[in-house]
């Protein structure tokens, strides 16, 4: 199952249909020890620009069928401060064009996540003391 995780094809599909990307990345149970017969491909895309959702949703429909598995196609420009630290804490870059833009949008995704923590510290230590998220 795991080779199909940085098939050249994979990773040329994806650059016909986004040529701009700058790095394409998997995070996931897949090609990990955690990786079930019906576990799908979680893979994350970098480019300049976010992603027009139709495209990336057809791009992820292509993707499984020629894979033979199920697809998650992530924007990481779209995505959230926490998935985007989940790709780059406990995933693996690819696929990289532009080492440099990769990098510097990796640090700026791991400051942001750093800030949310602060900012919701408080609020964390406050469940945690009352061992519930709702006040009564």
């Amino acid at each position: 199952m795991t080779e199909s995780l940085t098939n050249p094809m994979m990773i040329d599909q994806i650059l016909q249909a986004m040529p701009e990307v700058w790095a394409i990345y998997r995070f996931g149970s897949a090609g990990t020890p955690f990786e079930r017969s019906d576990s799908d491909l979680d893979l994350t895309i970098l480019a300049p620009r976010p992603m027009d959702n139709l495209a990336r949703w057809t791009l992820a429909q292509d993707l499984a069928r020629r894979l033979r598995r199920d697809v998650d196609l992530v924007d990481l420009q779209s995505a959230s401060v926490v998935l985007r630290h989940q790709v780059f804490h406990q995933g693996q870059r690819i696929y990289c064009v532009d080492r440099f833009a990769a990098e510097e949008f990796e640090s700026r995704a791991l400051s942001d996540y750093v800030r949310l923590n602060e900012a919701r510290r408080g609020i964390l230590q406050d469940i945690y003391a009352r061992g519930r998220i709702r006040a009564g």
